[in-house]
């Protein structure tokens, strides 16, 4: 039973086995009995998910293609099992994660398998093959998936395709706008391919959120508009051919071969999941994709250190009162060290710029990465070094073990763009060899998280998410500006419950509705301030940007306290209201004080936020609000105190774009983050 390598102490496994051929339907409901899993044999093999004994969806003729061997489709022996207990977590958005489940495997005979497992939030099967002949090749994979015509709606993303030599190589930056549309129209879109996770709505306001964890060693699962209401057909990356690196990006060689896969013919494979919650504002509470994953692969893991980073590009390394030109430089460098350093913030990135071809011996002239390494190593200052992944082709251990040397303590590995074998297999060799020198990761230009990130700890944020770095060239007369308000309060739902994301907030230059200046060199958000500090709490990210200018948090230097106090890890996350791109409250605690965040798209908003979740007792929130005039000017704000009792509801105003957060602590008691 390899569905968990669970460690001693950490979960219970009951196995009842039944050995004699049989067919038909076999289900799997979740501890709590309102999730199902259902698997059906015949011609095909079909799957159903079901919620509060409702039909939600459909995943149809479910079958792995490997080359020289037939797929079977009915069911030869079953084995079902429970799991229980809890897992503590060294990085993530709570302290403990249950582990309650129950499952099933089900041999198809032939070395094929398939595993259902049931959560109490949501369920998922995967395929595990049994071939004692090393490699196999998978010529393809169908998870085809069907919705109900009527009474769903589809929050979906489109990401943009670069087409590279005549071959569609999904190549593109994952970071797309999901926009909201019926199954039946959703399932006429042909043409472009949807980046996963996307979210189903249904009538009753229960949720799925469709996604996949465990993706190892294989391309990620993408669905596309099978021209048909409300079917979509699965689409998997083929196998690249990799010579050499062909360029920064390494997007020129897109040669590919006709298979999605050459892999170990002993293997599980990626989780087809199905996260579910009975409201989209619960969406963000559900750990089925980090505890379906892989676990720690580790042993020790205490040297890995979440918190914020002080991020230079964003900015343009715009500094003033400075006796120094600003720039990619030693000087500017140092100043960045020596701030963060004085503000007890954890990290430094240096960004793209600092070398010709990325190697941390080749840096450019003006920049003198030892130096600065050095300063931020005797400050007690994390520096982190990006690099794009073409550079690390084959050169991860001698370019992780010249950092280690130097003391640079993390890697931004940017420019991925794609989701096929390979690039699966190179996130999980580098997070690896990384871990051995005590490196940290934030993937850029990626895909989602699929559970990466609790195989390897060291690995701490993804982006994969329409973040704020599009401000730089969205709205710049070449290219149109999206909604941010609405893409903030839908990357959060929809994006969001596949794991971490590296949004990059904290701008302080904040625009109401109508006024927003573009600006490479003085960049700015749509919204408000407070909107801005309460993604601070709102966004799940273990490596958190501060995208503005030390200058400016200076000038703001009440805001920017209250930014770098707000911790990056958590022992609890609850989901308290929202309605997917219009308005989202969500909770947070960190030892004994709670955070609580809240945005509204552009409409202007009174929300009363419940207080249950505090236990008991009175308690003290120390708020930043939007101002009086924060819809003609969204940098202001007010900071209120509000006094409450477990249990009511504070009523906050929302300016439009607005947001609201606060920090919640016992009255009479000093508010301060757990140690975690």
């Amino acid at each position: 039973m390899n569905l968990y390598m669970l460690r001693s102490g950490l979960a219970c496994i009951a196995v009842f086995a039944c050995s004699m051929a049989f067919a038909g339907t076999v289900g799997v409901a979740s501890p709590d009995g309102r999730n199902e899993i259902r698997l059906e044999d015949g011609d095909s093999l079909k799957c159903s998910v079901w919620r509060d004994g409702k039909r939600r969806l459909d995943v149809g003729g479910i079958a792995l293609s490997v080359r020289g061997r037939k797929f079977p489709t009915h069911f030869v022996s079953s084995d079902r099992f429970s799991l229980s207990g809890e897992e503590r977590t060294p990085i993530y958005k709570k302290s403990s994660v249950s582990l309650a489940a129950n499952g099933c495997r089900v041999a198809l005979g032939g070395g094929f398998s398939v595993e259902l497992v049931a959560r109490d939030d949501g369920v998922a099967y995967r395929f595990s093959t049994d071939f004692a002949d090393g490699e196999v090749l998978v010529d393809g994979e169908t998870a085809d998936v069907a919705f109900p015509e009527h009474g769903t709606s589809l929050w979906i993303g489109y990401p943009d395709i670069n087409i590279k030599g005549g071959q569609r190589g999904y190549i593109t930056g994952w970071e797309p706008v999901y926009t909201n549309l019926s199954a039946v129209v959703a399932g006429s879109v042909t043409n472009w391919f949807m980046a996963l996770p996307l979210v189903v709505e249904y009538g009753d306001g229960s949720c799925v959120c469709v996604t996949e964890s465990d993706q190892r060693d294989y391309p990620g699962w993408m669905l596309r508009g099978s021209g048909e209401g409300g079917r979509f057909r699965s689409e998997f990356a083929r196998e690249p051919v990799e010579e050499k690196c062909t360029g920064t990006y390494h997007h020129g060689n897109m040669t590919r071969h006709d298979y999605i896969a050459r892999t170990n013919g002993r293997r599980t494979y990626p989780w087809r999941l199905f996260s579910i919650a009975k409201s989209c504002a619960k969406l963000c509470e559900g750990d089925a994709p980090y505890a379906l994953a892989q676990p720690c692969q580790l042993d020790d893991v205490s040297w890995i250190r979440p918190g914020l980073v002080q991020w230079d590009w964003w900015h343009a390394r715009n500094l003033t009162q400075v006796g120094f030109r600003a720039g990619v430089n030693t000087a500017t460098y140092l100043y960045y060290v020596d701030f963060a350093a004085d503000n007890g913030i954890p990290y430094v990135i240096v960004d793209g710029g600092w070398s010709a071809d990325y190697n941390v011996l080749n840096h450019k002239p003006e920049i003198d990465i030892v130096a600065v390494a050095e300063r931020a190593r005797a400050r007690g200052v994390s520096l982190v070094l990006w690099t794009p992944w073409a550079a690390l082709i084959g050169r991860q251990e001698e370019t992780f073990a010249a950092y280690e040397r130097i003391g640079v303590k993390g890697a931004k590995v940017d420019g991925i763009s794609r989701n096929d074998r390979y690039l699966a297999a190179f996130l999980e060799e580098t997070a690896r060899i990384a871990a051995r020198h005590h490196i940290v990761i934030d993937y850029h230009g990626v895909s989602k998280p699929s559970g990466l990130s609790r195989a390897y700890p060291n690995v701490l944020t993804y982006e994969g998410v329409h973040g704020l770095e599009n401000t730089k060239w969205e709205g710049g007369g070449y290219m149109e500006k999206c909604d941010f308000p609405r893409n903030d309060l839908t990357c959060l739902f929809c994006r969001m419950p596949a794991g971490p994301m590296d949004y990059t907030p904290g701008a302080m230059r904040n625009f109401a509705k109508g006024l927003y200046r573009f600006s490479d060199t003085e960049p700015g958000s749509d919204g408000t301030r407070a909107r801005q500090l309460a993604m601070y709490v709102m966004y799940e990210s273990p490596l958190q940007m501060l995208s503005d200018s030390p200058t400016l948090y200076m000038e703001n230097r009440e805001c920017f306290d209250f930014m770098r106090s707000v911790p990056t890890v958590w022992d609890e996350t609850r989901g308290l209201d929202g309605r997917i791109g219009e308005w989202a409250v969500i909770a947070r605690r960190s030892g004994e004080t709670w955070y609580v965040g809240a945005m509204t798209d552009w409409a202007a908003r009174e929300l009363d936020i419940p207080t249950d979740f505090l236990g008991g007792g009175e308690w003290q929130a120390d708020a930043f609000a939007d101002g009086v005039n924060a819809d003609r000017n969204g940098t202001d704000w007010r900071r209120q105190t509000v006094r409450v009792r477990a249990g009511e509801k504070i009523r906050v105003s929302l300016a439009p774009g607005g947001g609201w957060v606060a920090r919640i602590a016992r009255a009479g008691s000093c508010p301060r983050p757990a140690s975690r």
